[in-house]
């Protein structure tokens, strides 16, 4: 634009040239954006390509009636008192995109529309999918909800292998009848970072969505109260799942960096942060397999009762810190990080006991 405008006052092209000039940069700038966006997230293509439209479309239109706009420049021009040349060009390049905003705006769903269609993201081979939510089944209330147990299952078993993963352990670990201490002694992290806002996107988001979408259109069709409440408990079930791993990314790092570390004592706490996650799984684990059902009415009596547990592992954790604190075991920056912590472990046992729940009732409510 600048070298346009110095040709302009060097007389080296004319007014009507420097304008047309100007409707090439605006045309080429998009082209450039349009280059620069193919590095971008789907959101960035989208937005250089509706600028694309924007620009050519203006410019397009502009070409079409170029001699009428200029004689509506110079009029335009004699109104404002502009007589520099420089300012026309100023001026030609502000009606420019005025008229284009102004256009553009009435037809701005449209675009949007287009876009959609138009720009996708590329499909990913990781995401998962529901198995078991098929929309015809939404009007028989039973298969709905045995549907929507096992796809329930489905969503705890992405989670569970999240979990498993993110405080260092492998399916084979949690599954063996090694004691979590042995494990620990003999087992070093995992080089690669779990993922987890990826992890997140792809396993837990689009279930936990299409378990909600399926519930809320099942309970349309069922007026038996017992049952809506059941589809609600699903729900619930999910929402527990989805939140297990918002809160285990908030801890991950943590875990990660202080399980290791050079200081035992601080190193000791995270370690029983992960064993007692560990320990759940474990639980929840044999409660799946177990096929005794006076055995497995046990089993769900305990996690039920390790609510409460919970609650004492946080007092005694608090307790634990003071003291280490005191001795100068632990700085009072780890203290309140091991506090913090701790307290997210366990809203993320909470929350996978209450989904344990609602999909395991059925095997012992007859």
């Amino acid at each position: 634009m600048a070298i346009i405008v110095a040709a302009l006052l060097a007389q080296q092209i004319s007014l009507e040239n420097s304008l047309a000039a100007t409707l090439g940069t605006s045309v080429g700038g998009v082209v450039t954006a349009v280059l620069a966006s193919l590095s971008t997230n789907i959101e960035g293509k989208k937005l250089a390509f509706a600028n694309c439209i924007f620009n050519f479309g203006i410019a397009f239109l502009i070409v079409l009636i170029f001699p009428y706009f200029i004689h509506f420049l110079n009029f335009l021009s004699i109104v404002l008192n502009i007589e520099d040349i420089a300012l026309k060009v100023a001026l030609f390049h502000t009606l420019f995109n005025l008229i284009g905003v102004v256009l553009f705006s009435f037809f701005t769903p449209q675009i949007v529309l287009f876009l959609n269609k138009i720009v996708k993201a590329p499909k990913d081979k990781n995401k998962d999918k529901p198995l078991y939510l098929d929309s015809s089944l939404v009007k028989f209330s039973d298969t709905a909800i045995e549907a929507l147990r096992k796809e329930s299952e489905h969503l705890y078993n992405n989670t569970y292998a999240i979990v498993a993963h993110a405080i260092g352990f492998s399916r084979k670990d949690i599954q063996s009848d090694k004691s979590f201490k042995e494990i620990l002694e003999n087992k070093k992290w995992f080089s690669k970072n779990v993922d987890l806002d990826y992890l997140y996107q792809t396993r837990i988001k689009v279930l936990f969505e299409a378990i909600i979408d399926f519930s809320t259109k099942a309970q349309v069709y069922i007026n038996d109260e017992t049952k809506n409440h059941k589809i609600f408990t699903f729900k619930m079930a999910a929402k527990n799942l989805a939140e297990t791993t918002k809160n285990l990314k908030i801890i991950q790092a943590n875990i990660k960096k202080y399980s290791s570390s050079s200081n035992e004592f601080l190193a000791l706490e995270y370690n029983k942060i992960r064993s007692n996650l560990g320990e759940l799984l474990r639980s929840i684990e044999e409660l799946r397999v177990v096929e005794d059902r006076e055995k497995l009415y046990l089993i769900i009596k305990n996690l039920q009762k390790g609510k409460e547990i919970l609650k004492e592992i946080d007092t005694l954790t608090l307790s634990n810190v003071e003291h280490l604190i005191s001795v100068r075991k632990i700085t009072t920056a780890e203290g309140i990080s091991i506090l913090n912590d701790t307290t997210f472990a366990a809203k993320i046992a909470e929350e996978l006991i209450g989904a344990v729940e609602v999909m395991f009732s059925k095997d012992i409510s007859n």
